[in-house]
């Protein structure tokens, strides 16, 4: 596709593969392109005298105004700065969560941070920072603008320009994920609303779940509380396995702590101190919801029946799947794919 399509609006996959400095396209021209797909960012070279730069750039729409952009570069750093409009109050403002698949420097003035493979960064489209790469620039990038973060936007503003390493939990779940949105797949999804909306979906829910965790766990820079460190750490523990092992019918509170070693009630106690918004009971019913609600929509399992998605979320019940359904959703499984299949997409979760 030409990038000229892009530009004018087509939602149509983007892509760009170049040798910079040579005939085709230079580093000017290609950072005239780049901010049509990142509001914000220029590529930089990252040694004097300029050597050659190559770049693969990939970018697609999930809605029109929320993208997946995978962007590789060799000898180029990565600067995101807000436009000039900006101080006018003209732009809107844009959220990038980037996932690092090399090991880069972040710098946001005088301070900085290393991250390896697979660490995650929030950042937002005020911002001043860069990307420093060591060997390559290899990044996937979620742009969102500020509405598809909704009721999760005071937690972005925490997280703001807070790294998130990928060693394990919640933030290691979200960095397998983002790898899996490569080129093929994104292709595959490229016509198919209902996918874009589920992969929007769960980016957001994983990503809020990283948050939540890294916040809560960091106990809001005040002074370190061990003990509740550590009841968080295991309060996050349950509730990834929670999200990994939802479709057994027969998980309760009585299962769930026997196999963290725990009692009924100290599990009720962690979801009292560390959920102000769900008990046990309803934060796995959410989950078992929100994936229900994701297999519906997801164009691979059509073939299913709505009583088999019911059964692998957790349901052995069908009639009892589509009235907890139909209580949470405010439609029944059925009516949900009905709407996909008729073109009707009902929006992304925010």
């Amino acid at each position: 596709m030409n990038f000229k399509d892009f530009i004018n609006g087509q939602v149509a996959p983007f892509r760009l593969n170049s040798v910079m400095a040579a005939t085709e396209i230079d580093l000017p021209r290609f950072n005239q392109i780049l901010p049509q797909v990142l509001s914000n960012a220029q590529l930089h070279p990252a040694a004097h005298p300029l050597p050659q730069v190559s770049v693969n750039l990939s970018a697609f729409a999930l809605t029109a105004k929320a993208s997946v952009v995978l962007l590789q570069a060799h000898h180029a750093n990565l600067v995101m700065a807000p436009a000039a409009s900006a101080a006018a109050g003209s732009n809107i403002e844009q959220w990038f969560l980037v996932c690092t698949w090399e090991a880069v420097e972040f710098v946001e003035n005088a301070s900085r941070c290393s991250l390896q493979a697979g660490d995650l960064i929030l950042i937002n489209s005020a911002s001043s920072v860069s990307l420093r790469p060591h060997r390559k620039l290899d990044c996937t990038i979620i742009a969102l603008q500020s509405e598809y973060v909704g009721h999760w936007h005071a937690l972005f503003r925490q997280a703001c320009h807070r790294y998130f390493r990928a060693d394990g939990g919640w933030a290691r779940l979200l960095s397998v994920y983002l790898r899996e949105l490569n080129d093929p797949f994104m292709q595959r999804i490229a016509t198919v609303p209902s996918d874009q909306a589920v992969c929007l979906d769960t980016v957001l829910s994983l990503a809020a779940m990283v948050m939540g965790q890294s916040l809560h766990y960091g106990l809001a820079d005040r002074v370190p509380d061990r003990q509740r460190q550590a009841r968080h750490k295991l309060y996050s523990d349950i509730t990834l396995w929670l999200y990994l092992n939802f479709g057994e019918a027969s998980l309760t509170g009585k299962k769930v702590a026997r196999e963290f070693g725990i009692s009924v009630r100290t599990l009720h106690k962690l979801f009292q101190e560390f959920n102000d918004s769900a008990s046990f009971a309803i934060f796995l019913n959410d989950i078992r919801m929100q994936n229900a609600r994701n297999m519906l929509r997801d164009s691979l399992l059509g073939h299913l029946k709505v009583s088999d998605i019911g059964w692998l979320c957790g349901f052995a019940d069908p009639a009892h799947f589509g009235k907890v359904f139909k209580k949470h959703h405010s439609i029944t499984p059925g009516q949900m794919r009905e709407s996909v299949q008729g073109n009707g997409e009902v929006g992304a979760t925010g």
